[in-house]
């Protein structure tokens, strides 16, 4: 395996770095679960919605009373799409709250880490494999 230079200040910056984009990564794949569950949920809603409009429909002898079953089928399904929009609404202004602290978690490491480099380069340092 090759050997290759090892300088504590970039070690650290590097450490920084996968630290905040493994962090960004699991806020992240959390929230698309969380995504996921919406929707399928949602789907299952939706799914259910129509299966009760058209057993509602099925069952109506007059066309008349067929409109007003589904009219009456309308306001679950219309409550379920608001109730799934306030949950997508929740989960990204959840995410973008996480992702914020995470970034700004992430500044000062970043910025004592680049000070550090910028020191080091200053020394006149050669680089020396470890």
């Amino acid at each position: 395996m090759p050997s290759y230079p090892t300088i504590p200040a970039l070690r650290s910056g590097l450490d920084a770095q996968l630290g905040a984009m493994t962090d960004f990564t699991r806020r992240t794949s959390d929230a698309m679960r969380k995504f996921n569950e919406l929707h399928l949920q949602y789907a299952q809603q939706v799914m259910q919605d129509v299966t009760d409009a058209s057993r509602a429909i099925i069952n109506c002898s007059d066309p008349f009373q067929a409109a007003a079953a589904l009219a009456s089928c309308s306001k679950p399904a219309t409550e379920h799409l608001l109730n799934y929009q306030q949950q997508v609404f929740g989960v990204l202004s959840g995410v973008q709250l996480e992702l914020g602290r995470s970034a700004e978690a992430f500044v000062p490491h970043a910025v004592s880490a680049a000070g550090a480099e910028r020191s080091h380069a200053g020394n006149g340092s050669r680089y020396t494999p470890s």
